[in-house]
């Protein structure tokens, strides 16, 4: 499964859990987003990219490890949306109207969450907040309000949580890198003692953290 590539209509994400051998202890590999607090290296499938291959440039475009090899595919889940949420599957364009020939004021990122406003023939009213919780607790720092055409939009994505195991040596300090117009803060946590994420990924943290406890070959 994490070799083929997704159907044409499928979204797909990765999440990766990057473990390291310290001595007797494993530590995980945590992000520092500039706006989201606490996260776990993760990114969008690209068309015709299997799950896999997609795991492995998340991590080398996120964290700048290219030293890494995949140790298990923990999960593929099927995530939908709420029943005000969508994603988006293409890049599109977003309309003033639900008319393609009205302006066309923004183009649409695959793999953005929107919120599902209204529906109007073959297009979908949709909107976007950019919250920054590090300003002060729900700051609003962007938004924006359209129309994209409905089959650019899909209620479900499957991710891939793959756990990875560096294969050379790494920082034991924090060190940046920079990727999807964000500077990254990197940090090894022992497994024994880590952070709580932001939001949905602590979740997913506590769902496999007990699976990641094997040291790497």
């Amino acid at each position: 499964m994490a070799d083929m590539p997704l159907p044409a209509q499928m979204l797909g994400k990765v999440t990766a859990f990057v473990t390291r051998g310290r001595g007797e202890m494993q530590e995980l590999l945590i992000l520092r987003h500039p706006f989201g607090g606490l996260q776990l290296p993760a990114g969008t499938i690209e068309p015709g990219e299997s799950p896999a291959a997609a795991v492995l440039r998340e991590v080398d475009e996120e964290t700048g490890l290219t030293e890494v090899t995949i140790a298990a595919l923990l999960d593929a889940v099927d995530e939908r949306a709420h029943q005000s949420a969508c994603y988006v599957l293409r890049r599109t364009a977003l309309y003033a109207r639900p008319d393609a020939g009205s302006f066309d004021w923004i183009t649409l990122p695959r793999a953005l969450t929107l919120r599902h406003e209204r529906h109007a023939g073959d297009f979908i009213q949709v909107s976007y907040a950019e919250w920054d919780d590090e300003v002060q607790r729900n700051y609003r720092t962007y938004q924006f309000t359209g129309w994209a055409r409905a089959d650019d939009l899909v209620a479900c994505r499957r991710r891939f949580f793959f756990h990875l195991h560096t294969t050379a040596s790494t920082p034991d300090q924090p060190w940046t890198a920079h990727s999807d117009h964000h500077t990254f803060t990197l940090f090894w946590q022992p497994l024994a003692d880590l952070p709580r994420l932001h939001a949905y990924q602590q979740d997913w943290l506590t769902r496999y953290a007990g699976l990641l406890a094997q040291p790497g070959e």
